[in-house]
């Protein structure tokens, strides 16, 4: 089962442990822990979180990943249950509440090849970027045409696109960067024109919430 990136900027902080004050349900969204522990947790504000383990103190063989988004105190005032393929359960006073490395975490992670090109592109052919490309090289010599690049539909908050010309055509050829529904690219009225030869570019999501968010452009 694949794990997707979290859609925040995830949060961290050495050594957070703590044990629940009371019990909670399968489907409570608020914890409270013991007494002065909520402090080696991060603070989330908006747009943040960070992820947590329950683990049971009987056996240590139950848990469940979750994503707190806002804390008072030593309350967990606001968390999303049953992440990454786990389940949501009922926890007793006295289970444990860790931070750990989980897949999620790592996977929302940009990685050093994720900022290169993941793939080259030698058609002239336009078509739709997908949320794994990384990177797109362009090196089109033959059939060579403008190509129109549309940005993806649902990007993760954070996402990072490169674009960079490989073989220096892209005055003669230009890429139009476009847009999907919903978006822009901050400063733009629309599309967004590439044609400096040999040029590097990255575009960066954005998520605001109810708008399916922006793209800034940086060359």
């Amino acid at each position: 089962m694949a794990i997707a990136p979290y859609d925040v900027v995830l949060l961290f902080a050495n050594l957070a442990k703590s044990t629940l004050a009371g019990a909670i349900t399968n489907t409570a969204t608020t914890a409270q822990l013991q007494t002065g522990t909520g402090a080696l947790y991060p603070g989330p504000t908006s747009g943040q979180g960070y992820v947590a383990t329950f683990v049971d103190a009987a056996t240590g063989l139950l848990n469940e990943v979750v994503l707190v988004t806002q804390m008072t105190g030593d309350q967990i005032t606001t968390m999303v249950r049953a992440q990454e393929g786990t389940g949501a359960l009922a926890w007793n006073a006295g289970d444990f509440f860790y931070m750990l490395d989980t897949a999620g975490t790592m996977a929302s992670m940009q990685q050093t090849q994720q900022a290169a090109p993941a793939r080259v592109i030698t058609s002239s052919a336009s078509f739709t970027a997908s949320n794994l490309d990384g990177g797109l090289g362009f090196a089109r010599v033959s059939g060579l045409a403008a190509t129109t690049v549309t940005l993806p539909v649902s990007p993760t908050n954070g996402q990072v696109i490169e674009i960079d010309d490989l073989v220096g055509n892209f005055n003669t050829y230009p890429i139009t960067v476009t847009p999907n529904s919903g978006q822009n690219i901050v400063g733009l009225p629309g599309s967004a024109t590439l044609n400096v030869n040999g040029g590097s570019w990255q575009l960066k999501f954005y998520s605001t919430g109810t708008n399916l968010g922006t793209w800034s452009l940086l060359q």
